[in-house]
């Protein structure tokens, strides 16, 4: 019986931890793409990109460009620590192409 007891508590402590780590995942995807989209914006702003093009486009374009791609992980590093500071200078440093719709 003191087994049975001992089992059932180390299987709720791991339906816990499991319950934890999937109940985070949709926060952690929410907050992605809520920040996704924070960058998206300022990018649209900063370099005077048209709403009509969409947003892959912009993604590809910027991605596509090795000096764009490196400063756009640090900017988006940046954002999810929330260092405001590091996150306007990494956006100072994008090279803006040329898209349009």
């Amino acid at each position: 019986m003191n087994d049975n007891i001992v089992l059932k508590r180390i299987t709720v402590l791991i339906l816990l931890f499991m319950s934890s780590g999937s109940m985070s995942a949709p926060y952690e995807n929410l907050s992605f793409a809520l920040r996704q989209q924070v960058m998206m914006n300022d990018l649209r702003t900063q370099c005077r990109i048209s709403q009509a093009v969409s947003d892959e486009k912009i993604r590809s374009a910027f991605m596509a460009d090795a000096d764009n791609h490196v400063t756009l992980i640090r900017a988006a590093d940046a954002l999810k620590s929330d260092n405001r500071q590091q996150y306007v200078q990494s956006l100072a440093d994008i090279r803006c192409p040329l898209l349009t719709p």
